[in-house]
């Protein structure tokens, strides 16, 4: 149980630390801490579904996160800032660079049909099945975590569609060989999203064997 809280805690410090960021780059960072303690209470549920969801968020994080940081470093190439009030106005300036940001954005959030719904709901369900009560009041945590998560990445869309009106438009859009990786990053976020079985039939079998392991380790150390 130790670990459980420890994933709660670690979840919760990481996204109100990056709720009062103005850095993008330090605020995409301290979400990665937050998207760690959540990994770490799924694998801590110790069933074979949370250790799936547990990898699975791993996947996403990875897919998600690599999308946000190409993307979000374009931009600080872009404007000369890392400091979100500079990207007023950059969807009209970048559009595919943007939109791609918010498809990483809203599958990190868990939103569907992305990615990151999969593992979140995997995680969820996972310690629902365990039947116990504080298990329902961390995932209530769990869930606030979401929201707050939710509330700074859509401060950053809305900084970056719906303010700076009046700025001109001439667009710098990111070069071919940047749209090429992200593109594929955002293809395959929402390709798995869509087919998330073409992972979990991957993920399961290796879930049974990490825990497996797990036990053994247990009757070796009693």
């Amino acid at each position: 149980m130790f670990f459980v809280f420890l994933g709660v805690i670690t979840l919760l410090i990481g996204e109100m630390s990056a709720f009062k960021q103005n850095n993008i780059k330090r605020m995409l960072a301290y979400s990665s801490i937050g998207q760690i303690g959540l990994i770490v209470f799924a694998f801590s549920i110790s069933s074979q579904f949370g250790v799936a969801g547990g990898l699975f968020q791993i996947v996403s994080h990875t897919l998600g996160k690599s999308l946000l940081f190409l993307s979000a470093g374009f931009m600080i190439y872009r404007t000369g800032s890392m400091e979100i009030a500079s990207f007023e106005g950059i969807g009209k300036k970048m559009p595919l660079t943007t939109f791609l940001f918010t498809i990483g954005t809203l599958s990190i959030i868990g939103l569907p049909p992305f990615v990151g719904f999969v593992s979140k709901f995997m995680i969820i369900r996972a310690a629902l099945a365990k039947g116990n009560l504080l298990f329902v009041i961390l995932i209530g945590i769990v869930l606030l975590g979401t929201v707050i998560e939710g509330t700074y990445f859509f401060r950053v869309i809305q900084t970056m569609y719906f303010k700076g009106k009046n700025i001109p438009t001439d667009k710098k859009e990111s070069p071919i060989a940047a749209l090429i990786p992200m593109l594929i990053f955002a293809a395959l976020i929402i390709f798995i999203g869509i087919y998330p079985s073409f992972i979990i039939n991957v993920l399961n079998p290796a879930a049974s064997e990490l825990l497996n392991s797990l036990e053994y380790i247990r009757s070796v150390l009693g």
